[in-house]
């Protein structure tokens, strides 16, 4: 809590104190029965300490967001950050690996573009304070480590190998969801979301009336739309944008 805005987060791993003050109300559940709310407040102040990081493709990106081409970056450089890119064309090989992502514990957003090369994508689950999370064509297929990810809000997967959607089933809070050009066969799960943003394939849709569930829906962006039933989008009254694709 900062004053004026609060955030909610679970935590299964030691806490990472930030700099300057912060106030924390903590409960603990058991049996799905919350406890009595704790409140407490500390002051953190320290000299700044050089990091080093294990993967140079993150650590080029970051020294990139942060304008610091060469040198020391120090935790107090990397707490800064609230952003990251990690696009392939802009660097000459992909990263390997995404561990260096415990360094940057204010990142609110996090876009992850053709970084075939990394095989463990878990190291994401460490940025607490993610909101946006973009992991497009970098050959996952298996998303069940999300689900650790509290508050995401907007979650872009296209491109990948990923089938089952259910682990972002019980991911209340997504309302802009991008799965497009992905072998899913099922995506009956996202029903009940609130969802104002949605890209998929036509392929993808059940049936006919399956958009009917988004009554929220603003944008919407449909792939492979040759013979689709355009019908199935006229109830939506919030839609303002509406991109197709592939309509021959």
């Amino acid at each position: 809590y900062d004053g004026s805005s609060r955030t909610e987060y679970i935590y299964d791993g030691p806490l990472v104190l930030t700099t300057g003050t912060t106030e924390i109300e903590a409960y603990c559940m058991r049996d799905g029965i919350p406890s009595e709310v704790v409140s407490s407040a500390y002051t953190c102040f320290y000299d700044p300490s050089p990091v080093a990081f294990a993967d140079p493709v993150v650590e080029q990106a970051v020294r990139d967001r942060l304008g610091i081409p060469e040198g020391p970056i120090t935790d107090l450089d990397c707490g800064e950050l609230d952003y990251l890119d990690l696009y392939s064309y802009e660097y000459d090989e992909s990263a390997r690996s995404l561990e260096d992502l415990r360094l940057l514990p204010n990142l609110t957003s996090l876009y992850i573009t053709g970084q075939r090369g990394v095989a463990d994508f878990s190291p994401v689950t460490q940025c607490r304070k993610l909101h946006s999370l973009t992991l497009s064509d970098c050959g996952i297929s298996d998303l069940s480590f999300v689900t650790a990810i509290n508050g995401l809000s907007d979650l872009s997967i296209e491109e990948n190998q990923v089938a089952d959607l259910s682990p972002i089933a019980g991911m209340p809070e997504l309302t802009y969801l991008y799965i497009n050009d992905n072998p899913i066969t099922d995506i009956s799960v996202i029903k009940d979301m609130d969802l104002t943003y949605l890209s998929v394939n036509t392929w993808q849709i059940p049936d006919a009336s399956f958009l009917q569930n988004f009554e929220n829906l603003s944008s919407l962006r449909l792939y492979d739309c040759a013979g689709f039933d355009f019908n199935s989008i006229g109830g939506l009254s919030q839609l303002t944008r509406l991109n197709l694709y592939n309509l021959t």
